[in-house]
């Protein structure tokens, strides 16, 4: 779905719109045709949709009391838009976003939204490749246990490249108050497989408030394996 920016007329579309893509671009608005490649069918893709289409299932299933009281709630969690724009989402915006969230983690949905819970700071993070069986990220672990790191990770790409872009999978979850480092090499090999010597890897994590659902917080950090 394509997101408008009014302004007269319009100022900047963004995203897909009728098999169309939107962009912006140095000198101005870009336009392409999508090319239809048949839609993504990983097991890894089916999951995600599946987790998609249960929580927002359940939204139906709140009273009309509950979703006024998402619609309420979501004032408290403002977001940056594509355009750099500060919004509200909805209450079902809210919702889903939230308790995708906490599904992905295999956590009970919530019913009702709370207010955000002080957020924390894992500080400066580092990734160490030791040897092939021991790849170590640290970072500076929290005392509050209700709020889970989740790491992702790029597979091993040349050095010459800028970044990774998206291309990061999900690794695996723990207790911010985790001592550090942590050894992702197992959960990293488990993934992509084989650590490829001359290539560089990007770690990076996030943080989901089980409390609440939140999540937020984008902590990077490379190595270049020898």
């Amino acid at each position: 779905m394509a997101l408008v920016k009014w302004s007269a007329l319009v100022s900047e579309i963004k995203g897909v719109m009728s098999g169309t893509i939107f962009q912006g671009g140095r000198f101005g608005q870009i336009m392409k045709n999508r090319i239809s490649g048949g839609g993504r069918v990983s097991t890894r893709w089916q999951a995600q949709k599946g987790r998609f289409t249960f929580v927002a299932s359940q939204w139906r299933t709140l009273t009309p009391g509950q979703q006024e009281d998402w619609n309420i709630g979501a004032i408290n969690y403002p977001y940056i838009n594509k355009f750099g724009d500060p919004v509200v989402p909805s209450g079902y915006q809210l919702y889903n976003t939230l308790n995708g969230n906490l599904h992905f983690l295999l956590l009970p949905i919530v019913t009702n939204p709370s207010p955000p819970e002080p957020k924390i700071d894992l500080g400066n993070i580092i990734l160490n490749y030791v040897n092939d069986n021991q790849l170590d990220v640290s970072y500076t672990a929290s005392a509050q246990p209700l709020i889970t790191i989740l790491v992702y990770a790029s597979p091993g790409y040349s050095t010459g490249l800028r970044s990774p872009r998206n291309r990061y999978r999900f690794l695996q979850s723990l207790p911010s108050n985790t001592a550090s480092p942590v050894n992702i090499a197992t959960a990293y090999k488990q993934a992509y497989g084989a650590i490829t010597s001359g290539s560089r890897i990007v770690v990076k994590l996030t943080l989901t408030d089980t409390r609440t659902g939140e999540n937020y917080g984008s902590f990077i950090a490379f190595e270049d394996i020898p």
